[in-house]
């Protein structure tokens, strides 16, 4: 099969690639994350890591049967707040600060006490670019004479692949980097900040073509993936956000997506005209529209959980004894498993010993769908245009795939409004339940092809209608009336 469009996302977990013929063939393929690392005592990912994950994956796609003979076009989804600095021969001189880093306090604080600075970038939050630039800065003086370039991870694999800098709308967006007027380099909160504003190159809006890869006398060690992709149009990247709602489906500012994935994530479209209530970090989505979201860091607890009461089994299988034990033993209490804070980080309260298996499994997963209904009903309100009224909410993430998840967040979101429903993606095939990929893949198609943006989301991401579970709904109705309503 003749490879035309790819679409890469990496996480902090993975990198995974979605193929697509011209026919409308679909492939997909994935190598664990390579390269996570400590920078200062914060999370980070050394960038050198990156072209020997893609020749793994790309082995994995020729084994499969793929070929990539003819010019095609591709785009990358990348974890969104990840900063990576660059000298002036274009080479990282630290590790990529990840979207896990949290400890920038004092210079949110700064900015977002200045609301000159705020009319400008938008209230900006500790994981952003733009204020761990300045508390990276304080940590390693000898930076401000080695920086060059200032860039997202996504903008940096085009730079390898193209050779030209840029900067992303849609991380940049999402950094502080740019004017919400403009979506222009935000100079004059950067000089304000006391950051050079020659470090930032120019934006290339998201689905535009930075440049067609042609580096195939590079001697580095992108030399094989750039030989292998010679010729291919390279798509301005997408965060992970941004990418990951475009994938499931979010096509109006009438719907919502729901996101049980590592972070937890509730994000919906909006005009920038319309009022808002400023409780939202504020993206870029495609065009003139906004994507407003807000950050539950819940769900990657349910794989600690996992790992240390039912190790070795699949999220399949857990979820099978779960249903059993409904259907077949009656109610099962519900007690909300609160989280606390552990230095930076949040974790669950300890479960009683006295609870079943299956009841420790079903208080997990039904707090952690409180949590992100709590944020759905707080996203509901944001929103302040009369119009502005939801009518659809759509579920993905990794924990999507579990039937009695998605029975809680049926029943709390009908609870919420009575005439709302919720959808999970249609989408099938190898690309099915891979949102962030299946985004950057269509970020690629319209790159190429150009046309209209919702028209490709509305042709491959269906959704589908989750029906009711009764056997569930009752014990589920009777929990979240506690904490919901």
């Amino acid at each position: 099969m003749q490879a035309k469009y790819l679409g890469f996302d990496l996480s902090t977990t993975a990198l995974s690639v979605g193929v697509r013929s011209e026919e409308g063939e679909e492939g997909f393929a994935s190598v664990p994350i390579k390269g996570a690392t400590l920078w200062h005592g914060q999370p980070a990912f050394d960038l050198d890591f990156i072209p020997g994950m893609m020749e793994l994956v790309f082995n994995k796609l020729l084994q499969l049967g793929w070929e990539f003979k003819k010019n095609g076009a591709l785009s990358f989804s990348v974890r969104q707040h990840d900063m990576v600095l660059l000298n002036a021969f274009g080479d990282p001189i630290a590790p990529a600060l990840s979207w896990q880093c949290n400890v920038a306090v004092k210079e949110v604080r700064y900015i977002n006490d200045r609301p000159h600075l705020v009319s400008v970038v938008g209230k900006v939050e500790e994981r952003f670019i733009l204020p761990k630039l300045m508390w990276a800065l304080g940590q390693d003086r000898s930076l401000n004479s080695s920086i060059s370039m200032v860039m997202a991870t996504g903008d940096y694999i085009a730079f390898r692949l193209t050779g030209k800098p840029t900067l992303s709308s849609s991380d940049a967006m999402s950094n502080g980097l740019l004017s919400k007027v403009d979506k222009k380099n935000a100079d004059s909160v950067f000089l304000a900040c006391h950051l050079d504003p020659k470090w930032f190159p120019p934006v290339e809006n998201s689905c535009k073509v930075v440049r067609i890869l042609d580096r195939i006398n590079s001697v580095d060690p992108w030399f094989s993936v750039c030989c292998l992709l010679n010729g291919w149009k390279v798509v301005s990247s997408l965060g992970d956000n941004h990418a990951g709602a475009v994938g499931c489906g979010l096509n109006s500012d009438q719907e919502i997506v729901i996101s049980a994935g590592t972070s937890g994530t509730v994000v919906r479209m909006a005009h920038p005209q319309d009022r808002r209530l400023g409780k939202t970090a504020t993206f870029e989505y495609y065009d003139e529209e906004l994507l407003l979201l807000m950050l539950a860091r819940c769900a990657s607890w349910y794989e600690d959980f996992a790992s240390e009461y039912h190790p070795g089994k699949s999220l399949k299988r857990i979820d099978e004894d779960l249903l059993h034990s409904f259907k077949n033993c009656g109610y099962l209490p519900l007690r909300r498993v609160k989280h606390k804070k552990q230095g930076d980080e949040l974790a669950y309260e300890s479960l009683s010993s006295s609870f079943s298996p299956a009841q420790q499994t079903a208080n997990v997963q039904a707090s952690i769908a409180l949590e992100l209904l709590l944020l759905l009903k707080k996203m509901m309100e944001e929103v302040t245009e009369p119009e502005a009224e939801i009518k659809k909410v759509i579920l993905t993430g990794g924990l999507s795939k579990s039937l009695f998840f998605q029975e809680v967040l049926r029943v709390g979101v009908g609870m919420l409004q009575n005439d709302l429903k919720l959808y999970i993606s249609a989408h099938e095939g190898a690309l099915a339940h891979k949102a962030a990929v299946l985004g950057a893949l269509i970020n690629a198609m319209v790159g190429d092809q150009g046309g209209n943006v919702q028209e490709k989301i509305g042709e491959l991401c269906p959704v589908s209608e989750i029906p009711p579970r009764d056997y569930i709904s009752e014990y589920v109705a009777i929990f979240l009336k506690d904490h919901l309503m």
